[in-house]
């Protein structure tokens, strides 16, 4: 995987002898953010939080989504700012953000000033 990231690779596909299956692989990177704000949910989301929007030395890096809902129900917009959550994302785009960011988890252990590139 290192060899593959070292590369610039963005993957691999793999596929199933008899051609039933064909999956892609990516390599992943995650990185612990900072919550500063919220987008409000839409569809089944609506009237919670639809994305945790999170930052990094205070500049804004992604808007985040891919909770569970016991967890995006659970989200107190007064407690949860300034929390420190980690982010799984595939790559860093050219304008400094994330690529398919995705929530893993809170991060309760650490501060926010010790979230950093």
């Amino acid at each position: 995987i290192q060899q593959a990231i070292d590369q610039n690779i963005e993957g691999w596909v793999l596929k199933q002898a008899n051609y039933s299956g064909w999956y892609k692989l990516k390599p992943t990177h995650t990185i612990d953010c900072v919550v500063t704000g919220f987008q409000d949910g839409k569809g089944k989301y609506l009237g919670g939080v639809g994305a945790l929007i999170v930052s990094v030395q205070d500049k804004e890096i992604a808007r985040v989504s891919g909770m569970d809902d016991e967890v995006r129900w659970n989200i107190d917009e007064d407690r949860d700012i300034n929390r420190v959550c980690e982010v799984k994302y595939q790559s860093i785009g050219a304008r400094g953000r994330l690529v398919h960011p995705r929530f893993v988890r809170w991060r309760d252990d650490k501060l926010p000033k010790d979230c950093v590139l």
